[in-house]
C-alpha cells in the first residue's frame, strides 16, 4: 500500500511536469456487472427475463437507475426464493405473491454493504414497488412471453411519503456565513460562499470548470451550471461576495493539468483542483462542521448543530419565495433552482410564503369587521331580536323608524273590506284584525302574539291602502 501511494504521486508529479500524457488511475475494486449481479436469482427462467429486460432498458435509462432496478429485481426473488420456493417463472406470479411481497418490502431488513437490524427506509421502500411494477407492466405491451397472465401492480400498492419541509438552519444564516469567511481552509471557504450564494448542489459545485463564469455588461455576472443530478445545465446570478471567493480562488489556484471528466472521459479544466488532484466534499462538509462550532449553533441535545451542505441550498431557496410572492415566476424559481417539475419548487414556496399570510390576516381583518349584528324591533326594549312569533324572520326595520300607532276598531273594520298592498318585506305584512276574537278561535291561536311595533299597520295606512301609494303616511 505505502509503495502504490509512492507511485501514484510520483505518475502525478510526471503528469504535471508533462513528462507524461495520461494521468493517474487510481486502483479501486471493479464494480460486478448486471450479467454478474442477476447471478443471485436462483429461479433461471426469472433470472434470464430480467437479464434481457435490463439489457433492454439500458440503453435509455441512466447506468445508476439500471443499477437500483437491477437491486429490486434481485429483492424480489429472493423474496419468492424464501417464501414462494414453488414459483419458478413469471408466468405463475399471481397477485397472491405480489401482495405478500408488499406485506414483506416495508419491513424488510437493510442488505448489501448497508445491511444492519433495521428496517429500510420508506424511500427505499416505494423505489423497490416502483422499479418492479416497470418491470411487470412493460413486459405486456412488448409482447413477452414470459410475462405475466394478468396485471398484478397497480398505482394503489406504491407507498406513500411524507412530505416533509426542507431543512434550513433556522435564525442561524447570518452567524454561521460570517464563520464560513473565516475558515482557514480556502476551498472550504470558497465552495461553501459558492454554495450559499447560487443554491447550486455539491456535485454541480466540484464539476464547475474554469470557463463557469459568464460576465454580462447589462446583465452582471453568472455562474455555468454543468450537468448535474437531472441532466441538466442552468445559469446563475452571482452575487458579490460569491463572485469574490471565486475570483480568490481562481488567483490561488495556478495552472493546472486537464483530468479526464468522469462523464465522458474527456479532458476537462475542473475549477477546483489543487496539485494536479480533484478536490473532494469531505473538505467542505469538516469546513462546514468547524463553522458551525465557531458560529455557536446548538441542537436540541446541546451539541454543536450538524449542518449539511445541501441545506445551505435549503436556505437559499427559502428567500425566493418572497421574489416569487413579489413578482418572479415560477419558471424562474425553477430555473434557478435547476428542477424539472413544478412540485419540486413548491416545496420551498411552502416554507415562507408572505402571499399566504397576507391572505391569512385580510381574511381575518374582514371575519372581524363582518359581526352579526343583532337589531332589536322597536318597542322590544332591548329584548331578544326573534320576538316574533316561532319561524318568523328576525325584523329588518332599522331601531330608529318611529313607532306605528296602534289599531282602533274603525281601522280593523275598513282592512276587513278593503285589500291591503303588499310590502316587499314579509315582515311588514298588515296583522290579523284586533276585533275581540269569536268563540270558536281562541287568543293567539296562530302562534305568540305580534308585536305592535313591528307586525301592526296604522290606521291610516289601512283606511287608505286602495289609494294612491304616494298617500299612505298621511294622517
Amino acid at each position: 500500500m505505502h509503495n502504490s501511494a509512492r507511485v501514484f504521486s510520483l505518475h502525478q508529479a510526471c503528469y504535471e511536469l508533462r513528462i507524461c500524457q495520461h494521468p493517474p488511475r487510481q486502483a479501486r475494486p471493479g464494480q460486478a456487472s448486471i450479467a454478474q449481479r442477476v447471478q443471485a436469482i436462483s429461479q433461471p427462467a426469472i433470472r434470464a427475463a430480467a437479464l434481457r429486460y435490463l439489457a433492454t432498458v439500458a440503453a435509455t435509462l441512466r447506468p445508476n437507475t439500471v443499477s437500483l432496478r437491477a437491486d429490486s429485481l434481485i429483492v424480489f426473488c429472493e423474496y419468492l426464493a424464501a417464501a414462494r420456493p414453488d414459483v419458478r417463472s413469471l408466468t405463475q406470479l399471481t397477485r397472491e405473491h405480489v401482495e405478500g411481497f408488499l406485506a414483506h418490502n416495508h419491513k424488510r431488513p437493510w442488505r448489501g454493504r448497508l445491511a444492519r437490524d433495521q428496517a429500510v427506509s420508506a424511500a427505499v421502500s416505494k423505489r423497490t414497488v416502483i422499479d418492479l411494477r416497470c418491470f411487470l407492466d412493460d413486459l405486456a405491451p412488448w409482447g413477452w412471453a414470459e410475462r405475466p397472465p394478468r396485471r398484478l401492480l397497480f398505482p394503489a400498492d406504491i407507498p406513500r411519503l411524507d412530505r416533509p419541509l426542507p431543512r434550513a438552519p433556522p435564525d442561524a444564516d447570518r452567524d454561521l456565513m460570517a464563520a464560513i469567511g473565516e475558515l482557514a481552509d480556502p476551498f472550504a471557504r470558497t465552495g461553501l460562499m459558492v454554495l450559499r450564494g447560487t443554491g447550486i448542489r455539491l456535485g454541480e459545485l466540484l464539476d464547475l470548470e474554469l470557463d463557469c463564469i459568464w460576465d454580462s455588461a447589462s446583465h452582471g455576472s453568472w455562474l455555468k451550471v454543468p450537468l448535474g443530478k437531472l441532466a441538466t445545465e442552468r445559469t446563475v446570478p452571482l452575487d458579490e461576495p460569491a463572485l469574490a471567493a471565486l475570483d480568490e480562488w481562481m488567483t490561488r489556484r495556478g495552472p493546472q493539468r486537464a483530468l479526464p471528466h468522469p462523464r465522458n472521459n474527456r479532458p476537462a479544466d475542473f475549477l477546483f483542483t489543487d496539485r494536479g488532484r480533484r478536490l473532494g466534499a469531505w473538505r467542505l462538509r469538516r469546513g462546514l462542521d468547524d463553522a458551525a462550532a465557531a458560529a455557536g449553533l446548538r441542537g436540541r441535545d446541546g451539541q454543536t448543530m450538524h449542518v449539511t451542505p445541501h441545506q445551505l441550498r435549503h436556505t437559499y431557496a427559502t428567500t425566493l419565495p418572497t421574489g416569487f410572492n413579489s413578482g418572479m415566476s415560477l419558471q424562474a424559481l425553477m430555473a434557478l433552482l435547476g428542477h424539472v417539475s413544478t412540485e419540486m419548487t413548491l416545496r420551498y414556496a411552502a416554507l415562507a410564503a408572505p402571499a399566504v399570510r397576507t391572505a391569512y390576516e385580510e381574511a381575518m381583518g374582514k371575519a372581524r369587521t363582518r359581526l352579526a349584528l343583532a337589531i332589536a324591533p322597536a318597542g322590544c326594549n332591548g329584548c331578544a331580536p326573534r320576538c316574533s312569533r316561532p319561524g318568523s324572520r328576525t325584523a329588518t326595520a332599522p331601531a330608529s323608524s318611529p313607532p306605528r300607532p296602534a289599531p282602533t276598531p274603525t281601522s280593523a273594520s275598513n282592512a276587513t273590506t278593503t285589500s291591503p298592498r303588499r310590502s316587499s318585506s314579509r315582515s311588514s305584512r298588515p296583522s290579523s284584525p284586533t276585533s275581540p276574537p269569536s268563540a270558536t278561535t281562541p287568543p293567539h291561536a296562530a302562534g305568540t302574539p305580534k308585536s305592535p311595533g313591528t307586525h301592526a299597520s296604522s290606521p291610516a295606512s289601512r283606511a287608505t291602502s286602495t289609494g294612491s301609494p304616494g298617500n299612505r303616511n298621511r294622517t
